[in-house]
C-alpha cells in the first residue's frame, strides 16, 4: 500500500513539505495528528473549515481559510483611519 501511495501522490511543493494529492490538490498527511502538527507549523493563523480522509489517496486533508491580508494588522494602512 505504501508503494501505491508514493505513485499516486505528487511531489511536495516546497522542500520538506508533505506530498500533494492530485485529486484534492492539497497537502496529504498520513494521520489526523500529522495534519494538526502541519497546520500548527505552516498555517497557525488559518481557520480550519473541514478535515477529511480522502477517498482517492487515503491521506488526510484540511480545507482552511487564511486571515484577510488587508486587515488592520497588515501594515498597508489602506482603508483604515
Amino acid at each position: 500500500m505504501t508503494l501505491q501511495l508514493q505513485v499516486l501522490l505528487d511531489p511536495p511543493r516546497w522542500p520538506g513539505g508533505p506530498p500533494i494529492c492530485p485529486t484534492a490538490n492539497l497537502p496529504a498527511l498520513p494521520s489526523e495528528n500529522a495534519l494538526a502538527a502541519f497546520l500548527a507549523k505552516a498555517g497557525p493563523r488559518c481557520s480550519v473549515e473541514r478535515i477529511w480522509q480522502c477517498d482517492f489517496c487515503y491521506q488526510w486533508h484540511a480545507a482552511t481559510q487564511a486571515p484577510d491580508p488587508t486587515g488592520t494588522t497588515s501594515g498597508t494602512g489602506r482603508g483604515h483611519k
